[in-house]
């Protein structure tokens, strides 16, 4: 049995939002795609990764979600996500 695109993703996207440049901030799903796949290389396409971040949209889990906030990277009020 293989891994589906959101199991994959959630761990960089978790990665994402607990380390770095971009710790504690709230990403959109927009700028979240474009993080996740500069930290995956060539090997996935976009519409993989962006298939995987519906998932992890619809259900965050340990990530906080919020229906409109501003986007610490592209400044847009969407729907973001943010680890606390």
């Amino acid at each position: 049995m293989g891994f589906t695109s959101a199991e994959i993703i959630r761990p960089l996207v978790g990665n994402i939002l607990r380390n770095g440049t971009w710790a504690h901030a709230f990403l959109c799903h927009r700028c979240l795609v474009t993080l996740t796949l500069e930290q995956l290389g060539r090997g996935y396409k976009d519409y993989e990764v962006r298939r995987g971040m519906d998932k992890i949209f619809e259900s965050p889990e340990a990530l906080v979600y919020m229906r409109a906030f501003p986007c610490a990277k592209c400044q847009d009020t969407l729907a973001c996500l943010s680890a606390t």
